[in-house]
């Protein structure tokens, strides 16, 4: 695919949505989240959507910048674009009739994303989550608790991916049900039967 296997998310992203959440080692996550972004994301997703991912997963708004028409922003959890030149300060709420609410941002955040997230954990569980304990990731100050078993990490890591897998099923049935159309943009793909929700989704 054109588009690079960038990160997309990041440790912080999994606050509130794993176990062991405040103590998950931000580098070693790193090289798990490239994995998942380009051997998991990439090949389920038409090309131009993934690009059109890497665009928005990232954006942000500044109240000092002059925004103009057809800019993109994330604001209050919720992607924007420009409409008109705006002055500095004129968010989405204080002037809404100079941005329209984009669809992909919404799509990114709620089923890409939380695809990533627990299929990212699941790995991370699997090769590199050994040195946990009950109280969270083992460090080399860590003698009180005794590291998770083998079994219970076993455990945790399937439950972490069939939520990867539930995300990545609602997301298929999002599609279906917009007709495959998000902003104006078909990202149909080209095998239909392949876009069908099934527990490990092959392509779409």
């Amino acid at each position: 695919m054109s588009a690079p296997a960038i990160q997309l998310i990041t440790a912080t992203d999994f606050i509130g949505k794993v176990i062991f959440t405040e103590n998950l080692p931000a580098n070693d996550l790193k090289g798990f989240v490239l994995s998942v972004v380009k051997d998991d994301l990439q090949p389920k997703i038409k090309d131009t959507l993934y690009e059109r991912i890497t665009v928005v997963y990232n954006l942000t708004y500044n109240a000092a910048t002059v925004y103009t028409a057809g800019q993109e922003i994330a604001y209050l959890d919720r992607g924007y674009v420009c409409l008109s030149t705006t002055t500095a300060g004129q968010n989405p709420v204080s002037h809404p009739a100079k941005w329209e609410e984009i669809e992909i941002y919404s799509v990114w955040r709620d089923y890409i994303k939380e695809y990533l997230i627990h299929r990212t954990f699941a790995k991370w569980l699997t090769w590199g989550g050994v040195k946990i304990s009950n109280a969270g990731v083992v460090t080399h100050q860590d003698s009180t608790y005794a590291q998770v078993s083998d079994e219970r990490r076993a455990r945790l890591s399937s439950i972490a991916d069939k939520n990867a897998d539930l995300a990545f099923t609602k997301f298929l049935k999002y599609m279906s049900d917009n007709q495959y159309v998000i902003d104006g943009v078909d990202y149909r793909p080209s095998n239909i039967k392949k876009f069908k929700p099934k527990t490990r989704i092959s392509s779409i």
